[in-house]
Formats: structure tokens, C-alpha cells, sequence
């Protein structure tokens, strides 16, 4: 936890920083998962609308630290797209992710899920950039649980901390976060 290592994310492990200030006070937040962890975990490569079970979107290679990284889509076969829904955003490929890890308890924990702009905003804001401070992958923006206008969402740019908003569809980063009980 707290690693600032710039070149083992590529690996078998899953990058974890514990916040300590702001909306990111006493939580966990996962970087992105490397493809070596994903296919540790057994997911599979799935790009589209109708995505289902252990899936990712897509990868990227990093240039500013090495290695090959999952990007996410939003959406996904019976995620819950109503936008006025509370639970806008259930059920696709981001959100399945972060509930498997809790299904794996990782780090012991099972209330892994999306962490809102807010706290992701937190992070950055008090850590710095994520890639040169502690080897995150950082050159997408990772989502949020943030819904925006015309059925988007907000994700976080870590280098940069810019928050824009994407399209369901469009592939991005996932941190996870995990509440302290």
C-alpha cells in the first residue's frame, strides 16, 4: 500500500494508496489493473454494449511507466441505464469489476465499488500526479460513479486531476475504493 515504486504496476500486483485527506480520508483506491492481473483473475477481452461476467474493454502500454493496463467500459449486458435511477451505472463492466474484488476480498475487504469525482479529486488534489508520484497508470482518466448530462459519466484525469465527461461506451481506467469500517 502506498507504493512508489514506477515500475511494478505491470505485474501480478494491483496498486493500492490509501487516502489521507479530503473525500479521500481512511479509503482504499485500487490503480487500474494490469493485464497480467487480469488474466490471473481469468478476465477476458470484451468491447462491447453487450459485455457480461469477468470482462474488460480494452488495453493500453504505458510510456511513462511500463507495462500494458485495463481499460473499462461503463456499460454492459442488464446494467442499469436509466439515468434517473440511483443506481445508474450497475451492473456493467466497471461496476462488476470493482464487486469482484470485493467477491475475492481483496486486502480483506468486501465493499470494494466506483469511488465518486469527489474522492478521486481528493487524491490527486493532495497526492499529486499518480504516475510520477506512485507509478499509476495515468494516461486515461479513470471513472467515477458520477453521472453527467446525456447519459455520461464523469472520470478523473490522476495526472492532471481534470474532470470531464465520456460516453458509456468509451474505454477508461478503474480505480476502485474501499471504505475503512
Amino acid at each position: 500500500m502506498n507504493d512508489t515504486d514506477l515500475y511494478n504496476a505491470a505485474g501480478y500486483c494491483l496498486k493500492v494508496i490509501e487516502g489521507d485527506s479530503g473525500e479521500a480520508n481512511n479509503k482504499l483506491f485500487t490503480a487500474t489493473p494490469s493485464i497480467e492481473v487480469m488474466k490471473q483473475l481469468g478476465y477476458k477481452l470484451d468491447d462491447s454494449g453487450y459485455n457480461y461476467g469477468s470482462t474488460y474493454g480494452a488495453t493500453y502500454k504505458e510510456s511513462r511507466i511500463d507495462g500494458e493496463f485495463a481499460r473499462f467500459r461503463y456499460d454492459g449486458w442488464g446494467w442499469e441505464n436509466d439515468p434517473t435511477s440511483s443506481n445508474y451505472g450497475q451492473g456493467g463492466q466497471l461496476d462488476r469489476y470493482c464487486n469482484g474484488l470485493g467477491y475475492l476480498k481483496f486486502m480483506g475487504r468486501t465493499n470494494w465499488k466506483r469511488p465518486n469525482r469527489y474522492e478521486l479529486y481528493s487524491l490527486v488534489y493532495h497526492l499529486g500526479d499518480l504516475t510520477a508520484n506512485y507509478g499509476w497508470p495515468g494516461y486515461y482518466d479513470y471513472w467515477t460513479n458520477h453521472p453527467a448530462k446525456d447519459s455520461k459519466f464523469y472520470p478523473v484525469d490522476l495526472v492532471n486531476n481534470i474532470t470531464r465527461s465520456y460516453s458509456v461506451g468509451l474505454k477508461n481506467y478503474a480505480s476502485c475504493v474501499s471504505y475503512n469500517d
